[in-house]
């Protein structure tokens, strides 16, 4: 199949591409997408659809840049706080390492802290 594909000679950005007739190379539309999913799950028995793939992506993509703006804009979500509700998952590790950064402030024995400051013990003897 991958032959085929590299025969077509079609130079595109986009992941789902209409392979023949005048719109060779043009992106699919959804209901096209939606369609090639359907197919795939029956022959495969895979539950994928194309939301899960931009789902995968957009999350992907914060994981690597760590910039929930430039995610909102790629996703291109009016709210900020809908790519935050809908694709960005912490993953155990992640979270492990965001606590190991803020326990220190759950610590009572010790003074709070303002922001920035470390911690360092005193010797009251």
């Amino acid at each position: 199949m991958y032959e085929i594909i590299d025969e077509l000679e079609i130079d595109t950005n986009f992941l789902f591409v209409k392979l023949t007739g005048d719109n060779k190379g043009k992106p699919m539309e959804y209901q096209d997408v939606s369609s090639l999913m359907k197919r795939l799950k029956k022959k495969t028995g895979i539950d994928i659809h194309s939301h899960l793939l931009r789902h995968t992506h957009l999350t992907l993509y914060y994981l690597q840049t760590k910039d929930m703006k430039a995610t909102q804009e790629r996703a291109r979500h009016v709210q900020l706080q809908t790519t935050m509700d809908m694709y960005l998952h912490l993953s155990s590790e992640e979270l492990r390492k965001e606590w190991e950064k803020a326990q220190g402030a759950f610590n009572f024995n010790k003074p709070a802290l303002i922001a920035g400051e470390k911690y360092e013990e005193k010797d009251n003897n």
